[in-house]
């Protein structure tokens, strides 16, 4: 007896017609597009499939491919959407939005994390961005800058350098209770915590729904920030 998967299996075994945004465009009887998009470059590639003929014998069986990484993202590309859970998961989503950035960077933190912000390859990074051009910054809001500055931060450190492009101020009253903590990167990409508290969040490389919020949210909380006098005696 011939199933209706295994119809369905039959109709694959040509290449199929045009496909567009991932849909047929014909009416030919196939139940799904034969391409799909790339997770991590947007870029169209053939869908996997296992063909069988008349008989149930497979054919053709597609080699696995590998699952979009952080490390493959590519931001502005990528619309898979990362779970982080540890503290490893953030530090790597962090670096990785900073190095392809190459307009801004955006850091709402409560403590600026030395784990997250404060690591050497995230502060090089960092500086790369302010260096590119004179139009290129990053701005930070802290919402309790003391540990920050009394442990000698590098991306303080780095900011005394870069006093132009690397700008840190602490927020006012009106933003110190909120318990987000997000990085904005080209207005773009996203990385979110909903609690400071835990590593818990998520990662996205496109603008999205939540990238629209937090920037607005964060345009607010600068307008309204204050200049922090420890940042002022460190020339910030």
């Amino acid at each position: 007896m011939v199933t209706r998967a295994d119809r369905f299996y039959q109709q694959l075994t040509f290449a199929g017609p045009a496909c567009q945004n991932g849909k047929m465009k014909s009416s030919i009887l196939l139940t799904r597009c034969p391409y799909t998009f790339n997770g991590c470059s947007g870029q169209q590639k053939p869908r996997e499939y296992i063909l069988k003929d008349k008989k149930g014998t497979v054919k053709k069986e597609a080699k696995q491919k590998d699952k979009c990484s952080i490390e493959q993202a590519v931001l502005g590309q990528t619309m898979t959407r990362f779970d982080l859970v540890t503290q490893e998961d953030v530090r790597i989503a962090a670096l990785s939005l900073a190095r392809q950035s190459r307009h801004s960077l955006k850091i709402f933190s409560y403590d600026l994390e030395q784990a997250i912000y404060g690591n050497e390859e995230f502060v090089k990074s960092v500086a790369n961005v302010a260096r590119l051009h004179r139009s290129t910054f990053v701005h930070v809001l802290i919402q309790d800058p003391m540990s920050a500055v009394k442990n000698g931060h590098q991306l303080i450190e780095e900011a005394h350098r870069l006093t132009s492009n690397i700008i840190i101020r602490r927020t006012s009253k009106d933003y110190s209770s909120l318990t987000e903590s997000f990085l904005l990167a080209d207005e773009t990409g996203i990385l979110l915590r909903q609690h400071r508290d835990n590593y818990d969040g998520k990662l996205m490389f496109h603008r999205g729904p939540e990238v629209i919020k937090y920037l607005s949210l964060f345009s607010r909380a600068w307008e309204a920030s204050e200049p922090e006098p420890e940042f002022r005696r460190l020339g910030l």
